[in-house]
């Protein structure tokens, strides 16, 4: 059995939980010895998920777009018991995994983008988180480009009701998610947290305004995580860009619908036993 086979056989238990989460605290404690410059990402990062885990309403839905081996699955499902869970994942292998381990989560084995076709996909075997639909990836060491079926989100979730939390980590290929799911998104009004982490050389580029103009034109204001719970002004478009570049202030972002703000920020004041 392979260490892959192994986390995947593991991650929905307790122990496997806590392991997750002592590996991300003894990686803060490492950074603030070794990489004190990258400390306020990673904390960042550790809050995002620490919100991302329990922040879905009772009785509706958290979408899970990139599962891969179910780590945001298994803390979902402990600490939102009354949600439900839909798992989206394009490699067939771990998709299977996911269904043997998560029974009571409806999982779909698809690459989710902007058209439904069949598409090639990257598969990175040193690094498997790392897997992706960008095609700069292709012929890198170590990783293997397969053919998978692509969905867009508006068709995979059409039927579906109570779409609460849309969590997106597709590598790269966050905005192509996005422009498949125009209807989801309008019907629904979801909050979406969503990776966003290309590098300086790319932190002013066309992708990354355009993932942000596209929240804006959804009435979608951007947050760190830590102004989520809080009353601080989302990121106007520069300052999203301007993010990016090393150090950069997060991996993970909350898109919350303007109209739903206030209840977003008091679901997290709750988590983080904040007093109103």
């Amino acid at each position: 059995m392979n260490l892959l086979s192994i986390k995947q056989s593991i991650i929905r238990s307790r122990l496997g939980l806590a392991a997750l989460s002592m590996r991300e605290r003894l990686r803060l404690i490492a950074a603030a010895a070794s990489m004190p410059e990258q400390l306020g990402t990673m904390a960042q990062d550790y809050l995002a998920a620490y919100l991302m885990s329990r922040i879905c309403a009772p009785e509706k839905m958290f979408v899970d777009v990139g599962a891969h081996i179910g780590s945001v699955v298994a803390a979902v499902q402990r600490h939102c018991p009354k949600s439900t869970i839909v798992a989206i994942e394009a490699m067939s292998d771990k998709a299977a995994a996911l269904t043997r381990n998560f029974p009571n989560v409806k999982v779909m084995n698809f690459a989710v983008g902007d058209v439904s076709r069949e598409v090639e996909f990257h598969v990175d075997t040193l690094r498997s988180g790392y897997s992706s639909l960008v095609a700069d990836r292709k012929g890198l060491p170590g990783v293997q480009t397969i053919n998978v079926p692509m969905q867009t989100l508006d068709r995979l979730l059409a039927m579906l009701q109570n779409i609460d939390v849309i969590k997106i980590d597709v590598e790269g290929a966050e905005y192509q998610v996005l422009l498949g799911s125009n209807a989801i998104i309008e019907s629904h009004r979801p909050l979406i947290i969503f990776e966003s982490a290309l590098g300086s050389e790319t932190s002013s580029g066309q992708c990354l305004t355009d993932l942000f103009d596209w929240f804006k034109s959804k009435s979608y204001s951007v947050f760190a995580p830590n102004r989520v719970a809080h009353n601080g002004s989302p990121f106007s478009r520069s300052a999203f860009a301007e993010a990016h570049i090393y150090p950069r202030i997060a991996t993970n972002y909350f898109a919350i619908p303007d109209e739903k703000r206030i209840e977003v920020r008091d679901r997290a004041r709750k988590i983080l036993s904040i007093r109103f």
